[in-house]
Order: C-alpha cells, then sequence, then structure tokens
C-alpha cells in the first residue's frame, strides 16, 4: 500500500480516543499493537488485487486497482 501506516487507523472510534494520543505520535510497532488489541481500529475495507492494496474510502481509491 505504501504512504502513511496512520492512514490505517480509524481516529474517530472511542478506543482511539481511550489511547489518549494523536496519529502523528504513533510509529509503525505502535500502529500494529493498537490494532492488535483494538481490531475496530483497522481502517477499512482495504481491498488488495495481486501485490498491491489500498484502503477502499473512498470507494474510488480502489478503482485504479480494479484496471
Amino acid at each position: 500500500m505504501g504512504g502513511d501506516p496512520g492512514e490505517l487507523i480509524r481516529d474517530g472510534e472511542a478506543e482511539f480516543k481511550a489511547l489518549k494520543k494523536k496519529k502523528a505520535d504513533f510509529g509503525k510497532a505502535d500502529i500494529a499493537k493498537a490494532i492488535a488489541q483494538h481490531p475496530v481500529l483497522l481502517q477499512r475495507p482495504i481491498v488488495v488485487a495481486g501485490k498491491r492494496a489500498a484502503i477502499g474510502r473512498p470507494p474510488e481509491a480502489v478503482l485504479p486497482l480494479l484496471k
């Protein structure tokens, strides 16, 4: 997927707010740990096509993968 790992986190969820941190405060390991402890924080859907993937928000973001 590339890009910013912080894009994988849903920061509007109560579980994220309970962490009392900003997305910018999270490193890759912190993001993985937060998602493992609170799966609801994983941004979804994630569409995978071959070796490429994209977060499906907005839905148009996955169109290049489907061509």
